[in-house]
């Protein structure tokens, strides 16, 4: 009996622990997706559908891991030879974790053209992303056609591997990206926008930990303890942490907002050399010298870009 609980705790409770995680993470993701509605009404109807998109594909991700757990755990609960091959619900999972992350990683690779206008980096990220959607397809047509979860694991074993190193790559190579270029930025800002700079690029690199982290772990435990399911019950709540990311990327941009809205342009024409203001001659009279240090000249117009 004792055997019978340790073998369920590596494989059906972690799956449990696993659809768990993911509903509550889902559940925050609504909450997110709510709060970025109801605040950005003004963005362009592609982001708006994209958003919906990811939210949708979440949502199916969430209902076929959870109906694939549920099959295995209660409806075949105690038929072994039903228990070594998932369910139709769960191998679907596997595609809609390859859709979400694809298109969040796509998302934030597209911010690193914005940020540095260079296209090759933004597209080698783009192809890593369609390679990882084709691996994550690929992966899931072998388990629809999967007898067996040990023969399986022997087949697909390495492309698996791949699937999962690619993933972290991709994190490695958009986020440090975005961080170095953010930090770039930093050097040609004032000293109230360089402060908000190192404060996004935190936030991004804080984002860049919970999916890379997520994807070394799935890694590290697949290769150790292969027979265990603990590195799927990381897998059910993946695409939930993308999807996050991306959300709390978008809301981020309210306190960008907030941090500009009191603060003024001034020409650079108004400025002398010294850094003195000079008098506006439509005016007569020079800028209050109570404006923040936010000065903007024409030439020189780095904004801080989050889309």
């Amino acid at each position: 009996m004792t055997n019978i609980s340790l073998e369920l705790d590596g494989t059906l409770g972690v799956l449990v622990i696993g659809v768990l995680v993911s509903i509550c993470l889902f559940g925050i993701l609504t909450a997110q997706a709510f709060s970025y509605f109801r605040t950005f009404t003004n963005d362009c109807s592609g982001l708006r559908v994209f958003v919906a998109f990811v939210w949708t594909c979440d949502l199916a991700h969430t209902v076929t891991v959870s109906a694939g757990v549920y099959i295995m755990a209660v409806k075949d609960f105690g038929q072994t030879p039903k228990l070594v091959k998932p369910p139709f619900e769960a191998n679907m999972s596997v595609v809609f974790t390859g859709i979400v992350a694809a298109l969040v990683q796509s998302f934030f690779a597209r911010r690193i053209w914005v940020l540095s206008q260079k296209i090759y980096i933004t597209s080698i990220c783009w192809f890593l992303c369609i390679l990882r959607l084709v691996l994550s397809v690929l992966v899931a047509k072998g388990a629809f056609e999967m007898v067996d979860w040990t023969q399986y694991m022997e087949d697909w074993g390495g492309a698996i591997i791949a699937l999962l190193v690619l993933s972290a790559c991709i994190d490695f190579l958009v986020f440090g990206s975005l961080c170095y270029y953010l930090w770039r930025e930093r050097a040609h800002a004032f000293k109230r926008t360089a402060k908000l700079l190192e404060k996004i690029v935190c936030w991004t690199i804080q984002t860049a930990l919970l999916t890379s982290m997520a994807s070394l772990t799935m890694l590290i435990v697949f290769i150790t303890i292969r027979n265990s399911h603990a590195w799927l019950g990381i897998f059910m709540f993946l695409p939930q942490l993308f999807s996050n990311s991306l959300l709390a990327s978008l809301n981020l941009r309210a306190t960008v907002r907030r941090h500009f809205e009191d603060q003024r342009e001034i020409p650079i024409a108004l400025i002398d050399q010294s850094g003195c203001f000079l008098n506006d001659p439509n005016t007569g009279q020079a800028p209050s010298p109570k404006l923040p240090p936010m000065i903007f000249a024409p030439s020189d117009m780095r904004r801080i870009t989050v889309i």
